[in-house]
């Protein structure tokens, strides 16, 4: 009997900005819901599991999704104690998932909200098209 193999193609169709912040996570989403005024929620850790058991991370994960335009907003934290949810951004600390009806311009004004808000080193957009370790968002 001969093995079957299914190649899946992943539809990365988001937008991915990387901030740079000292602040702990609950700091950053606290002052991303004041300026975005959107309401991030902490969620279940977002978890990624390596080949070996032992070597799972956990990534601190925020969460919103707007019931009038349906846009989604997830807060990740880009390190924990083992390693990195992506290693070629490792000088953002957190990463912004923009899902939904979001174009260059949306993001270009959000980005210049976030860069203006306090305690905030840097932010930019990410191509997401160009990660090795893009895998590591879906979920």
């Amino acid at each position: 009997m001969g093995k079957t193999i299914l190649n899946v193609e992943y539809d990365f169709d988001f937008w991915l900005v990387g901030i740079s912040s000292y602040l702990r996570d609950y700091r950053i989403s606290w002052s991303l819901n004041k300026t975005l005024k959107i309401e991030l929620k902490k969620e279940k850790d977002y978890e990624i599991r390596q080949k070996k058991p032992d070597d799972t991370q956990f990534f601190s994960h925020y969460s919103y999704v707007c019931k009038e335009t349906q846009r989604k907003f997830h807060l990740f934290a880009n390190k924990c104690a083992t390693g990195f949810l992506l290693p070629e951004v490792k000088h953002a600390d957190y990463l912004l998932m923009l899902d939904g009806n979001f174009n260059d311009q949306n993001i270009e004004e959000l980005c210049k909200l976030v860069r203006e808000t306090e305690h905030i080193n840097t932010v930019f957009k990410i191509d997401v098209e160009t990660l090795k370790s893009k895998k590591n968002l879906i979920f």
